[in-house]
């Protein structure tokens, strides 16, 4: 397995613990015997995972394969530099409680409210430093270590937490169950400040030459392109009852709630952001083909699923990570739909799941109201390699409550400023088609 594996599989197991935890919780009880040798067990598991990984990467350092690392357009500093180093110590980030600053939020006037988050907010004031952060709107939260914490077995008030290596790259293991996009793109999270990504323009030159010939002088072309922080905002409600629970329900609530709509929210930019204060996603990206279905759209049969995979063939952007894009409606009529009509075999293999031998990921982002014609609710389909797709993450979050909102309903509205961008580094290597029709499912 390779690193990417290797943490997807950590996340995943780290996911599960924090569900049988949950569960223990939400029934206010103390874990059984089997969920606490599976708790263990999962435990024993990722300390294996740690291991292997942080084995791996140093393999990796010693045996470079790329020819040169994304740099800071200002300072000069490596990658790892501009990465950075945790905020929290491993004790540190056991100490924190989300909770706690969550009741701080919604009424800060409240003295005892204040001295319970007197930690909480001291780190807010070390990310503001560590970030050179501005003035926040509400609290800086460091996302990618709070948020990828395991809650423990351990009962009692606080949120007692697992011991672990907090790595700012866990942040997009958390996320990508609440996205269709991130186990498939390239993804650098903790930043600080502009990152230069370098992007291949063309290969080096190869000739044939006479015995004492010399051969000719080439050498790669390479540009780069940008990742800039934008301000995305993530809302969530928590209800007056929901703010009385333990520490750990109501930090899993809010967790989760958050993920999921930062999940969402990237995955509809990698496809559809419009550029200026939001990334320019796939489908508004200058040179990007577009296949017709037909006057009034039409089905995506066999021969136009082989016209979009000859498409992106023809520009040279083949690679090992080709995906098709689309949603449930679209996923229906493949997998209903033959070949060839009285052949038994349909355009989306059972099996597999693939469509023509190619991976495809159902997103409930891709549109399907779209018009052409006389054709009405049509459907987008992606077709590329997302391995040209870049996300950027910037390490905290601006976190804010709102109290007012929802006042007469005693509940407490919460806002999460993410700072994030996306960069599609070849536009050759995606095709798109926005006119399918399922009516025939």
């Amino acid at each position: 397995m390779d690193i990417k594996a290797l943490l997807e599989l950590r996340a995943k197991n780290q996911q599960e613990m924090q569900n049988i935890v949950a569960v223990a919780g939400t029934e206010t009880r103390a874990l059984t015997k089997e969920e606490q040798d599976r708790f263990d067990e999962l435990e024993d598991s990722i300390k294996d995972l740690d291991s292997t990984i942080e084995r791996m990467k140093k393999m990796q350092a010693n045996n470079p394969v790329v020819p040169f690392e994304p740099q800071a357009r200002s300072g000069g500093n490596d990658y790892e530099e501009i990465i950075g180093d945790q905020l929290m110590t491993d004790a540190e980030c056991r100490k924190y409680s989300f909770a706690k600053l969550a009741r701080y939020l919604a009424d800060p006037n409240k003295q005892h409210l204040q001295k319970e988050a007197e930690f909480e907010l001291e780190i807010s004031k070390r990310a503001q430093e560590r970030y050179g952060k501005e003035d926040a709107k509400g609290v800086y939260v460091p996302l990618d270590e709070v948020l990828t914490r395991s809650v423990s077995a351990t009962a009692g008030n606080g949120a007692e937490l697992i011991s672990h290596t907090n790595r700012a790259d866990m942040l997009i293991e958390m996320l990508k169950p609440y996205s269709a996009f991130l186990q498939k793109v390239n993804t650098f999270s903790g930043l600080k400040g502009d990152v230069s990504i370098p992007r291949h323009i063309s290969g080096a030159v190869v000739s044939w030459i006479s015995e004492d010939g010399s051969a000719p002088e080439s050498s790669p072309e390479w540009d780069s392109v940008d990742l800039t922080a934008k301000t995305m905002t993530a809302r969530t409600y928590v209800t007056r009852k929901m703010m009385k629970q333990s520490d750990v329900n109501l930090e899993t609530f809010i967790r989760n709630q958050l993920l999921e709509a930062l999940g969402q929210e990237l995955d509809r930019a990698i496809v559809y952001g419009t550029g200026g204060d939001q990334p320019t996603g796939i489908m508004n990206q200058t040179g990007v083909p577009v296949v017709s279905m037909g006057t009034d759209g039409g089905p995506l049969n066999h021969n136009k699923a082989i016209e979009m995979e000859t498409i992106v063939a023809v520009d040279d952007a083949i690679e090992d990570n080709l995906l098709y894009v689309s949603n449930s409606k679209v996923r229906g009529y493949l997998k209903t739909t033959e070949k060839a009509a009285g052949s038994g075999r349909f355009l989306m293999d059972e099996k597999s799941k693939e469509l023509n031998g190619y991976g495809f990921v159902t997103s409930r982002k891709m549109l399907s109201n779209r018009t052409k014609g006389n054709g009405e609710n049509l459907s987008d389909v992606l077709f590329g390699n997302f391995n040209d797709i870049i996300l950027g993450l910037w390490g905290v979050i601006d976190l804010t409550a709102n109290p007012y909102k929802h006042s007469e309903k005693g509940g407490v509205e919460y806002t999460a400023f993410q700072d994030a961008d996306i960069i599609v580094r070849h536009p050759e290597s995606f095709v798109v088609a926005q006119d399918v029709d399922t009516a025939a499912v």
